[in-house]
């Protein structure tokens, strides 16, 4: 297959700015005139059900300096519906607009091409297509070289589809599930494949928040780092570096990235807990 796989593993902000981007920036390469560059599928897997805008998510999120962003995206005009049939209060003279989250996201579920959201999936387990994989039966016809497992939500427990890919995207929130299965199982082979967008990217110890930093700042900051991510795959020429053993440089999306910045600021906080030790020891002895 000449198109190149992506999966997204979150249907929010993130996730949905992400697949708009792709699939915005496809359509106008892969015209009647042809591209040099390969084709991007890109499917996104969300384990709730369609979002309603009778029942808010979370309530409204504050949407500081969105229009541009909505502006990249190609998407100013739904802005603009979304500012008028807003219910919520709005401070005009620093440009942030409160907006409930699911009028958002159906906003930008609606943009996208149809079927491209599959519901009531969750990520259960993801692992590199060898011919190991091949010899258990995987129907992998396309060769790709990602498989992830989804357990279906509401039809039983042990209910599970396999999905083949070329990368995969995390955009599954703060506790990403796609971040702790690379990590956690230790899967260094697949780092090259994956990227982390929105909150899965946060460091929990660097921006201690728990969601107040996020309602104070809003979700601009998850649709920026969808398009800019979708940015570094639609950038990249598939069809000759590929041929290379290379890979888009996922930069501050990269998995690698997570690690090594969890990884010093570990040592940051062993320093200052032993040096909290030693000055209450130093207070104690005077």
């Amino acid at each position: 297959n000449n198109s190149i796989a992506v999966a997204v593993v979150g249907a929010s902000f993130a996730g949905l700015s992400f697949a708009r981007t792709i699939q915005e920036v496809s359509t106008h390469r892969h015209g009647s005139n042809g591209t040099r560059f390969q084709k991007i599928e890109v499917t996104a897997f969300e384990s709730n059900n369609n979002y309603s805008i009778d029942k808010p998510i979370d309530g409204p999120i504050c949407m500081r300096d969105a229009e541009t962003v909505f502006e990249k995206l190609n998407l100013a005009k739904v802005w603009t519906t979304l500012l008028k049939g807003s219910k919520e209060e709005s401070d005009q003279s620093d440009k942030n607009h409160s907006i409930l989250q699911s009028e958002i996201i159906n906003a930008l579920a609606d943009s996208l091409q149809p079927g491209t959201i599959q519901y009531n999936l969750r990520l259960h387990g993801v692992r590199k297509y060898t011919a190991e994989t091949m010899k258990q039966g995987n129907k992998n016809q396309d060769k790709r070289a990602v498989e992830c497992v989804f357990k279906c939500i509401g039809k039983g427990s042990d209910t599970f589809v396999r999905r083949y890919f070329d990368y995969v995207v995390g955009a599954d929130g703060i506790t990403s599930t796609l971040r702790s299965l690379i990590i956690s199982q230790g899967l260094p082979n697949l780092w090259c494949r994956c990227a982390l967008i929105g909150d899965a990217r946060v460091q929990v110890g660097r921006e201690l928040f728990f969601g107040v930093f996020r309602r104070r700042n809003g979700a601009t900051k998850s649709l920026n780092d969808g398009f800019e991510a979708a940015s570094v795959f639609t950038d990249f020429n598939f069809a000759t570096d590929l041929n290379n053993s290379g890979h888009p440089n996922f930069g501050t999306f990269s998995v690698d990235t997570w690690q090594r910045t969890r990884t010093r600021q570990s040592f940051i906080y062993i320093f200052m807990f032993v040096a909290l030790i030693s000055w209450n020891m130093s207070i104690d002895k005077i």
